[in-house]
């Protein structure tokens, strides 16, 4: 498969952009919502001289957030497993099988945060920080919404992951988010190709996580 970027795309990228923002709108912001606030830019339609807006919902004032991918491994007559975490996810109402993901912070490497949502949200660890690789396309944060949101996330692997010493079990309860947002209640290892069934027959539907069984797979 031919991967080089046509000389058409590279134009495409550093033409001028059709739709210019004229005046940015803060339409909600608030400092106890560190998560997220809303703009509305009047923007122009410079090929035809027309007048819009767009809505534009701000996550984590553009930091990018981490998804982390544990993989365990194992003997040569046996697959690899990867480990997701079962989460009760509010604004959906269900629960919901995903590989661990949060916020970034701009105080630390993104690469740092993967593992402290690995520590977090799995009790699981690596050995080091090199044991974190990237996943993302030439270790660029991949979109997440282009439609509504300027949000990007990064993907990371954590490889021969193994259980933390003396770490309090996953339970049923509450995990360590500001706003007491995670309740996390088991984690799930499954082979790549399990994982790939599940998203398959629907009992994996986050697409982070089907993102991230597609850049393994890449």
């Amino acid at each position: 498969m031919n991967t080089e970027v046509s000389d058409t795309e590279q134009t495409q990228e550093e033409e001028q952009p059709p739709i210019a923002c004229i005046r940015e709108e803060t339409v909600y912001q608030s400092a106890d919502n560190k998560w997220v606030h809303l703009r509305f830019d009047h923007v122009e339609f410079r090929q035809h001289n027309f007048h819009g807006r767009y809505n534009v919902v701000v996550e984590n004032k553009g930091v990018a957030g981490v998804v982390v991918v544990p993989i365990r491994s194992r003997s040569a007559e046996k697959a690899a497993e990867v480990a997701l975490i079962r989460q009760f996810r509010y604004p959906v109402g269900q629960w919901s099988t995903e590989f661990p993901r949060g916020f970034g912070t701009d105080t630390r490497p993104s690469a740092q945060q993967a593992r402290e949502e690995l520590r977090e949200e799995t009790r699981l660890d690596v050995h080091c920080d090199a044991d974190i690789v990237s996943l993302s396309v030439h270790d660029r944060p991949l979109w997440t919404n282009t439609g509504i949101s300027d949000s990007r996330v990064e993907y990371f692997a954590a490889r021969d992951v193994f259980s933390q010493p003396n770490s309090a079990p996953l339970g049923n309860g509450v995990g360590d988010g500001d706003d007491g947002a995670e309740v996390i209640d088991q984690v799930v290892w499954l082979t790549l190709d399990a994982v790939g069934e599940w998203i398959r027959v629907g009992r994996i539907c986050d697409h982070f996580t089907i993102c991230a069984y597609a850049l393994l797979c890449a």
